[in-house]
């Protein structure tokens, strides 16, 4: 019997693919991109301009990297001491959002806040593909997280773990994106090797099976190693008690209800945490943990980090992916993440999968094409240009 492989559902950036580089001249025994102190918004105001002065941010959202841009673009010229990615991170409910605007703010950075997980079902003309889950079967149903937490025993939960740690892949690429072509660091909420945690503890509560935890981890090993890891992470702790407190407190109907959210799923998140995301970052990345159980004051993160060197030796292993000997280094990086999105996302495909998880059989199959044949109508436009529900187009084209 013929088998389809579900995939993971991926959005795709409106950039250009493709483009080669053409080879520059090696500079030797250079570490580029590298300086050795963060520094606040108004302590950079008080250091006199750059001598080569600073071309402005390259508008990679509406002009394409291309052959010509990449030959004359003095993008190096652009990176100064907070060209660099912090993630924000802790345990549910601590204040992340809080905690990373904040320093976005001070530091004069991006705020790249968690993915929203409505980017993953929202279809580009604007209809939600949840509404169409009365109409399919099991198999096919889309999980966002109230459903996990309301049914966490749902044949799709371990589809939907995979979802969002590819929503976390692709807005991990887009930060590194903006931080080549325009110099300025990225703060984001959460990163694509914490979302692990969060697998393991659904694996160990019986959620998801063997099967899809390594499906999952092979997603991960092949997809990880093209991405420049975070210069720092700040993470927010908090004991399981207080967590479940928080989350109390925090009212979210689907949260307090939930079978999901005990003491041994959130130990487990905790514990997984610390062995195999912070664990396996600290060789290269700086880690600061903060008890976070009642708050904080954000001032003295932003003191902690003013005072870190993430200058390092040439052969040192902190800061690795950031160490360049070559301008055109630099590039190939620029070049990927701007223009080759394809070969990024390809890489959250399982070459070979028997895991009956991500299979669906060719009758599911074939009432899923025909739940989207007569949706054909309803998501042919992209939204606000359906003539059908009375869209004006015309001054659109």
């Amino acid at each position: 019997m013929a088998w389809t492989v579900r995939t993971a559902v991926i959005k795709l950036p409106s950039s250009g693919f493709g483009i080669l580089h053409k080879v520059t001249p090696n500079t030797k025994n250079i570490a580029l991109m590298q300086a050795a102190f963060i520094s606040t918004k108004y302590i950079r105001s008080l250091k006199p301009p750059p001598e080569h002065g600073c071309p402005k941010p390259y508008d990679y959202v509406n002009k394409r990297y291309g052959v010509f841009a990449q030959l004359f673009d003095r993008m190096m010229n652009r990176f100064h001491e907070n060209s660099k990615i912090i993630v924000v991170d802790g345990t549910i409910a601590s204040g992340k959002t809080e905690v990373a605007k904040t320093l976005a703010n001070e530091f004069d950075m991006l705020y790249s806040p968690a993915p929203d997980e409505e980017d993953l079902y929202i279809h580009e003309s604007g209809y939600d593909l949840r509404k169409l889950n009365h109409k399919l079967p099991e198999s096919l149903q889309l999980i966002d997280v109230e459903n996990f937490l309301k049914n966490p025993d749902h044949v799709n939960s371990g589809l939907f773990q995979i979802n969002m740690y590819a929503a976390r892949y692709m807005q991990y690429i887009l930060a590194l994106e903006h931080i080549l072509n325009t110099g300025q660091g990225v703060v984001i909420e959460r990163c694509p090797w914490g979302d692990t945690v969060f697998m393991d503890a659904m694996h160990k509560a019986g959620y998801v099976t063997t099967a899809t935890l390594t499906s999952y981890r092979e997603i991960m090993k092949n997809s990880l190693h093209y991405l420049m890891r975070p210069n720092l992470i700040v993470y927010l702790d908090a004991p399981v008690e207080t967590v479940q407190q928080k989350i109390k407190q925090r009212g979210i109907p689907y949260e307090v209800n939930s079978k999901v959210l005990t003491k041994d799923y959130l130990q487990t998140i905790e514990k997984s945490t610390r062995i195999n995301y912070l664990k396996s970052l600290s060789s290269h990345a700086e880690i600061l943990i903060y008890d976070w159980s009642n708050g904080g004051d954000a001032g003295s993160i932003i003191e902690d980090i003013e005072q870190i060197n993430f200058e390092t030796e040439r052969h040192d292993p902190k800061h690795a992916d950031w160490k360049f000997d070559a301008v055109d280094s630099v590039r190939r990086r620029r070049v990927l993440y701007t223009n080759n999105k394809i070969e990024l996302i390809n890489a959250l495909k399982v070459d070979e999968v028997w895991n009956p998880d991500l299979l669906i059989t060719p009758e599911e199959d074939n009432k899923y094409r025909l739940v989207m044949d007569e949706m054909e109508e309803e998501l042919r436009y992209q939204k606000g240009y359906n003539h059908l529900k009375g869209d004006k187009v015309l001054w659109k084209l």
